[in-house]
């Protein structure tokens, strides 16, 4: 199982009326903006579109705009996160709208042990719907938890937000034998640090990071740049 993208990631906020009421009029509107001016992936109420702030059906409206104004023109991925059947329950409604994955953010606060991690990927998420896991704040997966998650059916990524180049290094060692792998930087501090782009590296063995380049030999992973991805 896999999903391909190809270009700048977007990351839409979720805009209001001045009601409260989520605008999803608006969204789409932004949405398609975003995907006409050549984004290879719409990630929905994730992160920047505060997921976390929204209700149950507010989520779903929001997730089904996107899908309706992207049109199938590139993938699209809701975010998911929180206590693990609230997560769940997220990842439902999504699959229900019509998303293409999820992202899964952490659980609330409270930090876990890597067995604890892979547990709580497990029971959040479904197998039907492929998932690309956030790496940041209190889920900080080590080289063996990152290796069983990527060992699971629905994961096809893994986006890194913790900007530890050296547990990353390690962690893409260890996982580099894991078929239709990508990993996502998520921290625009280390491009700040390196003033390089983001680009995908395919290697050797075919295994597809994301990550720059210069860091791709440095882990090892030589190979021939294709493609630029970042968040916007």
């Amino acid at each position: 199982m896999g999903t391909m993208f190809n270009g700048l990631l977007f990351f839409p906020i979720t805009p209001y009326q001045s009601d409260g009421e989520v605008d999803v009029t608006e969204l789409a509107a932004h949405v398609k903006r975003g995907v006409d001016a050549g984004a290879g992936g719409v990630f929905v109420a994730c992160g920047t579109g505060e997921f976390s702030a929204l209700e149950q059906d507010e989520y779903a409206g929001v997730v089904r705009a996107a899908v309706e104004a992207v049109a199938g023109r590139v993938p699209v991925f809701a975010g998911a996160g929180g206590p693990v059947r609230t997560a769940r329950r997220f990842a439902d409604r999504a699959k229900d709208a019509g998303a293409d994955g999820i992202l899964l953010l952490p659980p609330y606060l409270t930090e876990a042990s890597g067995r604890g991690l892979v547990r709580y990927v497990r029971a959040a998420t479904r197998e039907d719907l492929p998932t690309i896991v956030y790496n940041r704040a209190n889920a900080r997966f080590d080289e063996d938890s990152a290796v069983t998650v990527a060992g699971l059916p629905q994961v096809i990524g893994f986006k890194d937000g913790a900007g530890d180049l050296d547990l990353m290094a390690r962690i893409v060692r260890a996982v580099r034998d894991v078929n239709e792998y990508e990993m996502f930087p998520g921290q625009k501090k280390l491009l700040k640090e390196t003033g390089q782009p983001y680009e995908k590296v395919v290697a050797d063995t075919e295994r597809n990071f994301w990550i720059g380049a210069d860091e791709a030999v440095t882990y090892g992973l030589v190979g021939k740049v294709i493609s630029s991805a970042s968040e916007v």
